[in-house]
């Protein structure tokens, strides 16, 4: 897409509008990207642990626990005094505890980060593709 090719739009400054002329689309990523999806991590999380006989952890310390669900409940049961290793029978049941957890809770807390909406129809506004990817 040349310059020339990127539609005007008063809704972007003159100079986004100059770097955006070389891309053709746009990928995002959902979790911690647009939405902050932490409290809903951290419900299904906590729930998990709560259904193994442990404490809950606080939800702060649950956001920086990134990198994936297996990730999450394998710090999570670290953090809880129950370390354990991907593979094993406490890891898939932990797995499968955080899973229906997640199931009732995805979406109930999560919200889009401040800018997100205004950003992605600005991006609209001026014919950018776009897409989310996500392991969800």
């Amino acid at each position: 897409m040349s310059q020339a090719n990127v539609p005007s739009s008063s809704s972007l400054p003159a100079g986004m509008q100059l770097r955006l002329a070389a891309v053709r689309a746009l990928c995002f990523d959902l979790d911690g990207t647009l939405l902050d999806t932490i409290p809903d991590l951290a419900a299904a999380a906590n729930g998990m642990l709560v259904d193994l006989g442990l404490a809950p952890r606080p939800v702060d310390e649950v956001g920086t626990y990134g990198k994936g669900a297996d990730r999450l409940i394998l710090r999570m049961l670290e953090a809880a005094g129950q370390p354990t290793e991907e593979g094993s029978d406490a890891f898939a049941q932990a797995r499968k505890r955080f899973h229906a957890h997640y199931r009732h809770c995805n979406g109930k807390e999560a919200r889009l980060y401040p800018g997100v909406a205004s950003g992605l129809k600005r991006m609209a506004d001026i014919g950018l593709p776009m897409a989310c990817v996500t392991n969800k």
